[in-house]
């Protein structure tokens, strides 16, 4: 439950940045109301959210699911006055308490329906979330079980493999360094997983589906950044320090997502919105941005790995 805890408010924070973000300097001066249900899809993940009386229902989907795939997703609660929900996926029923569940698509599906109940049977909320147009087309070598997957990602964010699955997580497993990575959602071509978010640089990875296992190797980056204030007076000028860790031993370059997101009271040189070319092979990256106040307040900069 701590895990899938951990999963939700990760997902939820992704609401507000686009991506798996690192919180970073400060916070923002006023909350922000949400709908109902809203559906937000990124990388490889459908995630959709119920905001009821009772608290926050979250439901993860493979975002290339198709008609007639076998799949699996996560369901995450933030209170156990929730625990008496439950979640219609198309015509099958799960608790909404039960956190995994893999459920059937229809052979004609151009959506899927998500009905949440509470205990009482009422409707609380309903979403059709699309299927993909086409399913992920899959190589010759991944057809006989050989997977693509991501070399590098961010300790405790999403990842994924792609390749031959059954979509069912009960024949499927992923760790890192022997540690359980937590699955996120599965269709027949792809897993999408959380990366522990304790095992910063190279990684052992083993990846067990049906009767096969494959190992490769993957880092884990660790994204921070720092500021010498937590607010600001108009006209003062300062630097924001982003560090990144963890891509000793691979020779990619990473890319570092750089967000303003508090642009009426501070400005970053190079833009409020800009990417960062990260060279592989450094055990430790740093980078100096230098930042002037527009207005006094509060501000808020938030840093995250882009791609690779």
């Amino acid at each position: 439950m701590l895990l899938l805890q951990e999963l939700a408010r990760w997902l939820t924070a992704c609401l507000r940045i686009w991506l798996a973000a690192v919180s970073v300097l400060v916070l923002s001066s006023s909350a922000l109301s949400s709908p109902e249900v809203t559906d937000v899809c990124q990388h490889g993940v459908h995630e959709v959210s119920f905001k009821t009386g009772d608290g926050h229902v979250q439901v993860y989907l493979p975002a290339d699911m198709v008609a007639d795939d076998t799949i699996s997703g996560t369901i995450c609660i933030n209170r156990k006055s929730l625990n008496n929900y439950w979640l219609e996926v198309g015509d099958q029923k799960f608790g909404a308490c039960l956190e995994h569940f893999s459920a059937r698509m229809p052979g004609n599906a151009t959506s899927l329906k998500l009905c949440l109940r509470n205990k009482r049977g009422e409707i609380v909320g309903e979403a059709a979330v699309p299927c993909a147009t086409s399913p992920i087309a899959l190589s010759d070598d991944m057809q006989h079980g050989s997977y693509s997957y991501d070399p590098i990602g961010q300790a405790g964010s999403l990842m994924k493999c792609t390749g031959k699955f059954d979509g069912d997580f009960t024949s499927t497993s992923i760790t890192m360094n022997g540690q359980n990575c937590l699955m996120v959602a599965e269709s027949p071509r792809q897993l999408c997983y959380i990366a522990p978010a304790n095992l910063p640089g190279r990684v052992a990875v083993e990846l067990k589906e049906q009767q096969r296992t494959v190992t490769f190797n993957a880092n884990l980056a660790v994204v921070s950044i720092k500021g010498p204030f937590m607010s600001v007076l108009r006209g003062a000028r300062a630097f924001v320090t982003v560090e990144v860790t963890g891509l000793d031993g691979t020779e990619r370059v990473a890319q570092v997502k750089v967000l303003n997101l508090s642009p009426g009271v501070v400005t970053l040189e190079g833009g409020n919105d800009q990417l960062l070319n990260i060279p592989g092979g450094n055990a430790t990256y740093t980078r100096n941005l230098p930042l002037r106040a527009l207005n006094p307040g509060y501000y808020s900069i938030s840093a995250f790995l882009w791609r690779y």
